[in-house]
């Protein structure tokens, strides 16, 4: 939903807290999709139908923090490497800057 130029309100959602994201290009593609309920899925001749998102952001990502807690207490028992570094952060800052440059233009930005 539009809130003016170059702006869009993505934390509402009237189908619930959408999460997907999708990167595509020359070489391949990569996507992730929401989680929902359960994994069913229902395909008729009337439509598709699937269970709803899960809701609470601790349901969605429980085994995330749970895997990102137990990669951080070996760190600190130095039994680990960490492994995002600092490049990794400087990535993710550009793509986050060539995303808005791409809003801010109409444009796609090429990294």
């Amino acid at each position: 939903m539009s809130r003016g130029r170059g702006r869009c309100d993505s934390r509402r959602s009237g189908f619930g807290y959408d999460q997907r994201i999708e990167a595509y290009g020359s070489g391949g593609m990569v996507r992730a999709d929401n989680l929902t309920e359960s994994t069913t899925r229902v395909w008729t001749e009337t439509g598709a139908q699937a269970d709803r998102f899960q809701n609470f952001f601790l349901e969605r990502y429980r085994e995330a923090y749970r895997q990102e807690m137990a990669h951080f207490a070996e760190i600190v028992r130095g039994r680990a490497e960490p492994r995002i570094g600092y490049a990794d952060g400087l990535a993710a800052l550009a793509l986050a800057e060539a995303a808005a440059e791409s809003v801010r233009t109409g444009r796609p930005v090429r990294l």
